[in-house]
């Protein structure tokens, strides 16, 4: 009986907490223009490390495609 109480107050706070914390945190303010004076852009770049995830990607197959190549000569000789 102590157990099922335990876990139904657990489970009320995680409830609680869950439905009670969007309406106390609130988004970021305006990070500001970032130096973009043309009101057609946007208020900052959107590409911070997108690049550098595309090249580590690239690197990472481009190794894994050199160990599977040798691994596989390993194997036939």
């Amino acid at each position: 009986m102590k157990r099922n109480y335990r876990y139904w107050l657990v489970c009320g706070l995680i409830f609680i907490s869950m439905t009670c914390m969007p309406a106390v945190m609130m988004a970021q303010p305006n990070p500001g223009d970032c130096g973009n004076q043309d009101p057609d852009l946007p208020p900052c770049p959107v590409d911070g490390g997108l690049s550098l995830l595309v090249v580590a990607g690239i690197a990472y197959g481009a190794k894994k495609a050199r160990d599977t190549r040798n691994k596989n000569a390993v194997n036939t000789i």
